[in-house]
This record gives C-alpha cells, structure tokens and sequence, in this order.
C-alpha cells in the first residue's frame, strides 16, 4: 500500500509521485491516448453485444487491454525521456 500516492505520507516520494503522475496523466496527454482508448471501448461494446453473458470477462479484458496501452505509452515516453 505504501506505493499508492493515495496512502503515501506527505514528503519527497510523495512529491516525486505526484510530479510524475501529473506530468504523464494530464490533458494535453490524454489527447493522444483518447482514441487508443475510444477503440477499446468499442470492442468492449462490440463484445457485450454479441454475448452479453460474458459481461465480467469482457470487462477484464477491456481493463487489461486498457492498462497495458497505458503503461506501454508510459514506459516509452519515459524511455525517450531518459534518451535524451
């Protein structure tokens, strides 16, 4: 628990997380995830539609598929980063 920014006392790591989280997940950067995400959301409505019984695993891919893009975007930015 104690490397969720929700749960972290207020201090250095505390202020490295939240500089990081808010350098990464912002507005300007959500322009460029919006439409990765818009075709998840897609598919997972394309899914529910076709067997809507299997709504849970649905939604477990959906999230998985949704987190990996997100960390994949993450981790190469910060690979640029580091690059530089």
């Amino acid at each position: 628990m104690e490397h969720f920014l929700a749960f972290l006392r207020y201090g250095n790591d505390f202020r490295i997380s939240r500089r990081l989280i808010s350098q990464y997940f912002n507005s300007r950067e959500y322009v460029y995830l919006y439409p990765l995400l818009a075709d998840q959301v897609k598919i997972l409505l394309k899914n529910l539609l076709e067997d809507p019984d299997k709504f849970e695993s649905h939604l477990d891919r959906s999230v998985i598929a949704d987190l990996r893009l997100v960390c994949y975007l993450l981790y190469n930015k910060v690979e640029r980063c580091h690059s530089c």
